[in-house]
């Protein structure tokens, strides 16, 4: 509609410029952009955390040392404000590649509980 997608600008100054562009505002369309995309960054931090220390709770047999959980905890904290300092393409492959390690530790644990499935079904 406004083809921002064809102006030479990535991620959240493209997503700044197609909303200008449609609302003829850019006071609003700032605001809308920012806010948006506090509350999807939030979110996705959030999201991301818990399912990551859910995998390693798996991984690791309910790791219930709460030594381990608190340097879990600081090292995903401390890897958050890391983005700043990279390209935003290099940032997309790394969420890429790690969408896809947690692709195969969920698929890890998927082939681990067929196991138990069968067994169920059985009984």
């Amino acid at each position: 509609v406004t083809n921002a997608w064809q102006l030479p600008l990535e991620s959240a100054a493209m997503c700044l410029a197609a909303f200008q562009i449609g609302l003829h505002n850019t006071t609003l369309a700032s605001i809308v952009v920012n806010v948006t995309l506090c509350l999807f960054a939030f979110t996705t931090i959030l999201t991301w955390g818990y399912c990551a220390e859910s995998a390693v709770q798996y991984l690791f047999n309910n790791f219930n040392n709460d030594k381990f959980k608190k340097l879990f905890k600081c090292l995903f904290i401390a890897v958050i404000p890391c983005g700043i300092f990279f390209e935003v393409r290099f940032l997309w492959n790394l969420a890429d590649v790690f969408l896809n390690a947690m692709l195969l530790i969920n698929m890890y644990g998927v082939c681990n509980l067929f196991k138990n499935i069968a067994i169920e079904i059985k009984e």
